[in-house]
């Protein structure tokens, strides 16, 4: 099944499948608030975020 429009062809698109990788490493914003020498809770209220996850330098994104 194609349509034309425009003078072009354009083909269906069918997505066949989708996945999502999560890195085992998660840090909390108390964390970051030491790592950054911030008052308790510093990160948190600026940002929203309680945790984020952060990969390493020998992981792939693939």
């Amino acid at each position: 099944m194609t349509a034309q429009k425009s003078g072009r062809v354009t083909m269906p698109l069918k997505i066949l499948s989708m996945g999502a990788a999560v890195p085992a490493r998660c840090m909390t914003s108390s964390e970051l608030d030491r790592r950054f020498n911030k008052p308790d809770g510093y990160v948190q209220r600026r940002s929203g975020i309680e945790h984020r996850f952060h990969i390493t330098d020998d992981v792939s994104q693939a």
